[in-house]
This record gives structure tokens, sequence and C-alpha cells, in this order.
């Protein structure tokens, strides 16, 4: 807290009519900030596919509709370019995965079909110049026919490369990169599982110049999710009842993954819009604080948030010299920040 002011949590439920809703009900999938202040989400299954952009001065909520490509199965792991280009992961129906951009000002849409290596892109990392975007994979299927983990989209070629280990269904959560505008490492999360168990949880740095894939896993590591780096590109990891600080440049042993390659198909369209203003809702919290300290484990260091279970992590770019991780504990809605 700053002030002595009192927390407060601020609330704009999205009306009904924005949700493009087709049966039952849909679901926020992922968050991003854009770079003029406004807030984007996407929605989940049983809608048309959609972005939400909430303007909190304004009170007013947009909703954008007619993708190309859409309807899709689902929409997942937003993130924007240094371009002001937004990205997202799409299921679009089996074997169908994408990955899609809005161009917010020129209300464009564009769509690229990926192969069926990876089922579903479900985090996207664009470096800053949106002449390269990364993301991870996820096999709903849990079939045991493998598949890829993590690749690289070219818009412009429309190229993509993709990796794998032999062996292993990709179960993985996030993806960060660094340096942001050309990537020299790109880490991911994964708790990927080979064909029969016990699984295999790690979080995986890939060194692009060389070519490395460095490997960081312990007895203790069970369900690695979400990864951010500081400024000085150290890896937070959230782990169960743990945040975990994988220092720039830590080496705990390599693995190998194989890398493959195709072409892609662009779609294009002209995004619809629809907006209503909203009234927030304003409720008072409490915030709690507790004092943790961090324990060795192989080459990384675990800080104790539990009881918590943290799932995304983002990390406060204002933080200076020592970074504010900010978490999620989706089985509490908790928002929780760790100062370390």
């Amino acid at each position: 807290m700053m002030g002595g002011a009192t927390p407060r949590v601020v609330e704009w439920p999205t009306p009904w009519p924005l949700l493009g809703v087709t049966s039952y009900y849909t679901w926020i999938n992922g968050l991003v900030l854009g770079p003029n202040g406004t807030a984007w989400v996407c929605l989940g299954q049983n809608s048309d596919s959609r972005l939400l952009e909430l303007q909190p001065g304004a009170q007013l909520i947009t909703s954008f509709f007619g993708f190309a490509g859409a309807p899709y199965d689902d929409m997942h792991g937003l993130a924007f370019d240094g371009q002001g280009g937004l990205w997202y992961g799409v299921a679009s129906g089996p074997n169908r995965p994408a990955i899609g951009m809005f161009d917010r000002a020129g209300v464009q849409s564009y769509l690229w079909e990926l192969p069926g290596a990876c089922s579903y892109p479900i985090a996207i990392r664009p470096e800053a110049s949106g002449r390269a975007v990364w993301f991870s994979c996820y096999d709903w299927s849990a079939s045991g026919t493998g598949g890829a983990f993590f690749g690289r989209l070219d818009p412009a070629a429309g190229t993509v490369d993709y990796w794998a280990p032999a062996g292993l269904v990709p179960a993985n959560f996030a993806i960060a990169v660094e340096p942001a505008s050309n990537a020299a490492n790109v880490w991911f999360s994964s708790y990927g599982y080979p064909a029969f168990p016990p699984p295999t949880s790690r979080v995986v740095r890939f060194d692009v110049a060389s070519g490395t894939f460095y490997e960081y896993t312990a007895p203790t590591f069970l369900r690695p999710l979400g990864v951010d780096l500081d400024r000085r590109a150290n890896a937070w990891v959230a782990e169960g009842e743990h945040l975990r600080f994988i220092r720039r440049g830590a080496n705990c042993g390599t693995a190998q993954f194989r890398q493959g390659s195709d072409t892609v198909t662009l779609k294009t369209s002209t995004v619809r819009a629809k907006e209503e203003r909203v009234k927030p809702i304003e409720t008072p919290v409490t915030a709690s604080t507790s004092t943790v300290t961090p324990t060795p484990e192989n080459c990384f260091e675990n800080f104790l948030v539990g009881p918590a279970t943290p799932a995304h992590l983002a990390i406060d770019p204002r933080s200076k010299i020592r970074p504010r991780i900010y978490f999620t504990d989706p089985a509490t809605n908790t928002i929780g920040r760790l100062d370390p």
C-alpha cells in the first residue's frame, strides 16, 4: 500500500450483448494491458470469438468481432508487439491451430493457420518488431503421440519453425523472450509428460544463437505455470506454492530437442465493433502481508508463498532495482505480489 490508502477492487461487469455468446455461457481466457493503458481480454468457448477493450477512465467497453477464420473453438494468450499489434492463439477445430493478430488502428485481423504439430498455441510472445512470434503448445488430447513444444512464426515469410523432445506430449503453459526487440533467449514452462508416467516437469531456456536448450527441474518441481523475466533477464516461475527464481545464464544441464519447419496460410478480415458504457463496482479489500525466505535447490532459489498456488505471473516493468512479481491464484481468485 502507498500513502496509507485503503486497497480496493474495481470491477467492470461486461454487458451481455457484448459477449457474443452462442450457447450457455462464455468466460475470459486472457488478459493484457495495451500500450495506451486500456485493458484487453479474449473470450473462451461458446462465443463468436471476441476481443474486449476496457477504457477505465471513460468506463467504456468495446467488443470486437468478425475476426479472420472465426468462430474459433477457443482464444488464448494475448500479447502486444511494439507496433500496436495484438496477438493471440487460436484453437479453431481439430488439427486447425492458428495464431491471430488484430490491428486496432486499421480494424483488420490476420490469421496464420499452423500445421497440426502444434495442436494449440496456448501462449504467445511476439518480438517488439512483430517480425517473429514465439508460441508454446498444448495437446489437449493427451494422446501420447508427441508434438511440438514451442515454435516461431515468421509472418512475412509465411513459415513456422517448431521444436520438440522425443517421446513427450506437449503440456506447456507460458513463454517469455528476452530481449523483447530481438529474442536471444526463449523461456517456456512445461509439465509435459511422456507417453507413460511418471510426468517430467521442467522450465526450458532456448539459446537462439547456439541452438542449446537449458533445462531446469528438480524432484520437487511438479507443475510449473507462469514465467516472466525481470529487468536483469532473470526468470521467475510460478510452481505449486512456490515462486522459483532462476538467475540469468544459470546452467543446470541441457536437453535435446528436434526441429521441424512448415509453411502457413494467411487469412484476413475487417473487424466490426460494438461498445457500451458500464458502471464500475468498487469493493474495499484488506491486504495480508507475510515474510518469506528463499531456499536454494539445484541451481535456482525457491520462495514459498503458500497456501497460495500461483498460476500467472507479471513483473512490474517500473521495478528498477528489485523486481515486484505479481501473481494470481485461480483457486481463490486472489492477486498477490512478491517483493524479494
